[in-house]
C-alpha cells in the first residue's frame, strides 16, 4: 500500500478492484482513522493506493492484511507514537480476534491469544523446507455467514480433540516430524459445519493427502483449502482442483511460504 499526502483519493489495484471503495465500511481507511484519533492527530488529506494480491472472502486473511496496512501507515504518518504491541491490540479489536492480524503484523507462524485486554504472541518455527499449496475456489464466502454456521457451544470431546491436535501441530513443526501433520491438521470444531457451504471440502482435503501432502485443512473460514508439503506441489494442487471440480467447483492453485517478517515500510522522497 502506498500513501501520499495530497488530494483525497483511494484506489485498489488487483484482487477486489471495483469491489472495495472509499466508503464508511472501508476497513483500511477506518483503521487509519483509529490511529489518528488515538494519537490526537488530525487526519490529513491522503492519496491511498493499494496493490492487493490476496483474494477477498476466501479465508486467506485479506481483512487482516488491510487492517494492519492501515494501522501501520497511519502510525508512520503520526511519527510512530504506538508500539507493535499497541498496534496488535488495535488490530485485534478491529478484526475481533488475533489469529490473522498477528502474523500479518509480526510475520511468521504465530500463536496468538488474548489475555484480558492484551494479545500475547509466540512465534513457532516453520521449517523453510515446507511450503503451502492452496486451492482457492472462485466463489466468495463472507466470514460472518460462515461463522453463523457454527454452534455457540461444542461437546467436550470435540474440544479435547482439537486441543490435543493443536499441541501436536506445534510439536510437529518445531521438531520437524512432519509425519504427525496428517493427524495434527484434523478438526472437529468447524470444518464439518462449514462443509455445508463448500461440499467438496472433505474430498479436496483427502485428495491432497492422497497426492502426498503432510496435512490439509480449511483455511480460516474457507472456502480455501490449504495443504502442507515439501514436494509434489503441482501434483497436490492439481489433485485438489480435480476433486473440487467433480462437485462443480472451479478455482485456482497458488503456492506460498510464510513470510519471515510482517510489514515493511519504504520511504520515498
Amino acid at each position: 500500500m502506498t500513501v501520499e499526502l495530497g488530494s483525497p483519493s483511494f484506489q485498489l489495484i488487483g484482487e477486489g478492484a471495483g469491489v472495495v471503495v472509499p466508503s464508511e465500511e472501508n476497513i483500511i481507511l477506518n483503521a487509519m482513522q483509529q490511529v489518528f484519533t488515538q494519537a490526537n492527530f488530525a487526519m490529513p488529506h491522503m492519496q491511498v493506493t493499494c496493490n492487493n494480491g490476496i483474494p477477498l472472502a476466501r479465508g486467506l486473511g485479506s481483512s487482516s492484511a488491510a487492517i494492519v496496512a492501515g494501522l501501520v501507515a497511519a502510525n508512520e504518518i503520526c511519527r510512530s507514537p504506538f508500539s507493535k504491541s499497541h498496534l496488535l491490540n488495535m488490530a485485534t479489536a478491529i478484526e475481533g480476534h488475533p489469529d490473522n492480524v498477528a502474523p500479518a503484523l509480526l510475520g511468521g507462524c504465530q500463536i496468538a491469544i488474548r489475555d484480558n485486554e492484551n494479545v500475547i504472541t509466540s512465534r513457532i518455527r516453520f521449517p523453510r523446507s515446507l511450503s503451502l499449496v492452496a486451492f482457492i475456489p472462485d466463489f466468495l464466502s463472507e466470514t460472518a455467514q460462515s461463522r453463523a454456521l457454527l454452534t455457540p457451544s461444542v461437546p467436550r470431546g470435540d474440544a479435547i480433540f482439537n486441543l490435543s491436535r493443536a499441541a501436536l501441530l506445534v510439536n510437529a513443526l518445531t521438531t520437524g516430524n512432519f509425519s504427525l501433520l496428517r493427524v495434527a491438521t484434523q478438526d472437529a470444531l468447524h470444518q464439518n459445519a462449514r462443509e455445508k457451504n463448500f461440499r467438496p471440502l472433505s474430498a479436496t482435503i483427502q485428495a491432497a493427502l492422497n497426492a502426498g501432502a503432510y496435512g490439509a485443512f480449511l483455511s480460516g473460514a474457507g472456502p480455501t483449502v490449504m495443504a502442507i508439503t515439501s514436494e509434489r506441489q503441482m501434483t497436490i494442487g492439481y489433485e485438489m482442483s480435480e476433486a473440487a471440480s467433480r462437485f462443480g467447483v472451479n478455482g485456482e492453485i497458488r503456492m506460498f511460504r510464510p513470510a519471515l517478517h510482517g510489514y515493511k515500510i519504504i520511504h520515498s522522497r
